[in-house]
């Protein structure tokens, strides 16, 4: 741009010297033009709701004519070099078309050309070349633009004003960053206290224009909102100025983050696999953590209060992308937090672990309900048992949540639906539903320390999975539903032994589930992992033959683990569930008969896994990665399972579950992703 106003500013000069009686300010350059054509340019491809999108222009040729023609007689106005270009923004000395000629070529320079040469890189903000003597010239813009806005003679609401305030926004709220270094929790520039927060504040609602207690995201948007949102650093950036929510008029920061967060353009479905769109909204969240969270921790809040007011599980005021995109950044928070314990994050996850146990609960069964379930089951497994049970005794203490009532219904109401004759679309619908309610219940029994908390939903659970584990003995063998249910009811009931007393009756019994896992569905590492919880979380047999059948399934799964015989896809899970395989072997080894322990003994595949095991755990795999990580994983638990059998001893102690206390995991790769309770 400084080279487009040096040669502007030589063929004035050309213009000039020829005829000396012409007044500068009349002469009309090529480069004139092209700015005019530029600014044009400019708001069209910045009204696109992300850089790659262009708009279509649909105006008259006329009309085409007579904007360029009003553009070319502001940009003669502009000074001659691009330095001073900033001045234009806030004097009455010039025209107003050629104040929004100056500000979008700015705006250009400064936002638009940064963001487009790095579009693939997060790194865009710091690679913004602001000079630092600009943000004292938007600041007074900003002054001069909120001082029109109230003036009698303003017009109503204009377009052109609201795309005005909203570069301004969008360029000030760059600018702010560059010059205050990327540093969180330094104090503000005086220029923006107090007044300066109120007028930038006052633009951006000019801009949204809705109501300030509106928390809802706009639907559909505008050239103005679309430039505020997608251009530049505006959303980020107000978290961060205005942190502390008793500020006066912010407000309208929520219905800014929101419209934000649902109109990021990630695909609504489990898998999200837009990486540039999630890094992007990761590194946006995440860059002050304290600011970010109070305001999402505020949008959840809104969320859950009208939530709890509307009647039954209908929620369609609530934008289905908003919601799923704000558990999103849920699911980062408590990620970030439990590897680098954040303390502003800390102090928040009780109260939005409370806000999601109560959405969870007020949601329905549809498929977009079902893909914000899947982020809160993903989210809750974040959580320490120590905040998970404040919030869960929160949400049990206030009678206006309902949750066990909620919790009830929803129970009924996936159970009723298996039943249901459906398509195949909707059934699979159905057993999402069926499967996210067994892994919130798994997590509830999970992390509650004991029954005081657990047991008011004690009577629902035991409803439940009766309902559950009746349905899968009522499916054929190999059915697309017992692969699809098997592994989340085998770890709910693991997770309900804790609390179930031994005079309950069920609608299922230990042999049943035995039989289920071993002889239904196609075999693989999850379920067999799952009847391994299972054996060691009742300690209980099931009869000689069922025995044998799973001491096969377990060993043949553990000794194709380690000599790597396994599907790689299947590798990373298959690692990370090896110990829950031992200990399951090792609980049957230690609940048998003497007679059926010889016979497991003397079986060839068993001396062929001991071996395996033993050279796996003794020799030297450092040059192999694969069996380095399965060594670290399975140490312990393989030396016990290794002991066990070595022993002379007929009958043993039973393993100790306070030592091997389970442990939740939300897993995600190309083929799986759900709730695995691990040993």
């Amino acid at each position: 741009m400084d080279k487009l106003f040096n040669f502007r500013k030589l063929f004035r000069d050309v213009a000039l010297q020829s005829n000396p009686t012409h007044m500068r300010s009349l002469a009309v350059t090529w480069v004139d033009k092209l700015l005019a054509k530029l600014t044009i340019l400019i708001v069209n491809v910045a009204s696109a709701p992300t850089p790659a999108i262009l708009p279509q222009v649909s105006a008259s040729e006329s009309i085409r004519l007579q904007m360029h023609h009003d553009m070319v007689h502001a940009a003669v106005q502009l000074p001659d070099k691009w330095d001073n270009l900033k001045d234009v923004l806030g004097f009455d000395d010039f025209s107003p078309a050629a104040r929004r000629l100056a500000l979008s070529l700015m705006f250009a320079a400064y936002v638009m050309e940064t963001q487009f040469v790095h579009i693939k890189s997060q790194e865009w903000l710091e690679a913004s070349q602001v000079p630092a003597n600009v943000l004292p010239a938007l600041h007074f813009a900003v002054d001069y633009v909120s001082s029109n806005l109230h003036s009698p003679s303003s017009p109503s609401n204009h377009l052109s004003q609201r795309i005005f305030a909203s570069m301004l926004i969008s360029l000030f709220s760059v600018a702010n960053r560059r010059v205050t270094t990327c540093q969180v929790g330094k104090s503000q520039p005086p220029h923006l206290r107090p007044k300066g927060f109120g007028n930038v504040l006052g633009l951006i609602q000019f801009v949204l224009d809705q109501d300030p207690e509106n928390f809802q995201p706009l639907e559909t948007l505008d050239v103005s909102q679309s430039i505020l949102l997608f251009w530049g650093n505006v959303v980020p950036w107000s978290w961060t100025t205005w942190s502390d929510a008793r500020i006066v008029d912010t407000e309208c920061l929520r219905c800014l983050t929101a419209t934000w967060l649902s109109h990021s353009k990630q695909p609504l479905s489990g898998n999200f696999n837009d990486t540039f769109v999630l890094e992007t909204l990761r590194s946006s969240v995440l860059f002050d953590t304290s600011a970010s969270s109070s305001m999402m921790l505020q949008l959840l809040q809104n969320i859950a209060q009208q939530m709890i007011v509307v009647e039954g599980h209908e929620h369609n005021s609530i934008s289905a992308r908003f919601l799923t995109t704000l558990c999103w950044t849920i699911v980062q928070y408590f990620e970030s937090n439990a590897i680098l314990a954040e303390p502003a994050i800390t102090m928040k996850i009780p109260e939005f672990t409370r806000c999601i146990l109560v959405v969870y609960s007020c949601l329905g069964l549809a498929r977009e309900d079902l893909i914000v379930k899947d982020l809160i089951i993903e989210a809750l497994t974040l959580v320490c048992t120590e905040q998970f049970t404040l919030a869960l005794q929160a949400v049990l203490k206030d009678k206006s949540y309902q949750f066990i009532s909620k919790l009830n219904d929803l129970s009924r109401m996936c159970s009723g639906s298996l039943s249901c004759q459906q398509t195949a679309e909707l059934h699979q619908t159905s057993l999402h539903a069926a499967m996210s309610l067994l892994d919130l219940i798994t997590i509830i029994l999970t992390q509650s320390k004991d029954e005081a908390i657990a047991g008011p939903i004690l009577g629902v659970v035991s409803f439940y999975l009766s309902a559950i584990f009746t349905f899968l003995k009522s499916e054929r063998r190999n059915s697309f539903a017992i692969s699809y249910l098997l592994d989340s009811s085998l770890f709910a009931i693991c997770a309900y032994q804790t609390f179930r007393n031994a005079e309950d009756e069920e609608e299922y019994s230990d042999e049943d589930i035995w039989t289920l896992a071993i002889h239904a569905g196609s075999p693989n590492v999850k379920t067999i992992a799952a009847l391994s919880q299972y054996v060691v979380a009742t300690g209980q047999l099931c009869g000689p033959l069922l025995f044998h059948e799973a001491w096969d399934y377990l060993l043949s799964t553990l000794t194709a683990i380690i000599e790597r015989e396994v599907p790689e896809a299947e590798e990373p899970l298959s690692i990370l569930l090896s110990p829950t395989l031992c200990y399951g072997l090792h609980s049957l080894f230690n609940l048998s008969s003497g007679s059926a322990r010889n016979c497991a003994l003397a079986s060839p595949w068993t001396l062929s896994m001991k071996i395996a095991l033993q050279v796996l755990l003794e020799g030297d795999v450092s040059t192999h990665s694969y069996l380095e990580i399965l060594k670290q994983r399975i140490a312990s638990g393989g030396e016990k399972l290794l002991k066990k059998m070595s022993t002379s001893e007929i009958q043993g102690p039973s393993l100790d579950a306070c030592q091997i206390r389970p442990k939740l995991i939300y897993y995600r790769d190309d083929e799986y992703s759900g709730l695995l309770l691990c040993l």
